[in-house]
């Protein structure tokens, strides 16, 4: 079941849930299945932007902001790695549970930090901090 899950997961893009399977895989003693490039999606006129989010719906009909949301690094690089979908559903959604469910005040330096902190693990800039 793990072999076969790791093998939707990489054709369908999903890194992290493809690397954890291959960790289970490797703590079973298990082969694990060679990584493939889908090749078919770097051609043709479906092409279109494609969007560097684990786990991001839109796959090769995804579209590009037409510009940075945030005028810094970390708004440049969502520019050129992230879908505006992807952008919507963090700004409209994701993004306002972070702030109410940990009562971040955003005008704190700990409260910014860990917005951001937050933002970049769900467009997956960052590995999620190890679960003790």
């Amino acid at each position: 079941m793990l072999t076969r899950g790791y093998k939707v997961a990489d054709e369908r893009g999903d890194k992290m849930p493809r690397d954890a399977m291959g960790k289970m895989l490797t703590d079973l003693g298990a082969a694990v299945p060679k990584a493939e490039a889908v090749a078919e999606e770097a051609t043709g006129p479906e092409t279109g932007f494609r969007c560097a989010r684990p786990g991001c719906p839109a796959g090769r009909h995804a579209h590009q902001l037409p510009a940075p949301p945030i005028e810094d690094a970390i708004g440049q690089r969502i520019y050129e790695e992230i879908c505006a979908s992807c952008w919507e559903s963090w700004k409209k959604d994701y993004s306002v549970k972070v702030i109410n469910e940990l009562r971040l005040d955003l005008s704190a330096e700990f409260g910014a930090a860990e917005y951001d902190k937050y933002m970049k693990e769900y467009f997956g800039f960052e590995e999620p901090a190890a679960q003790v």
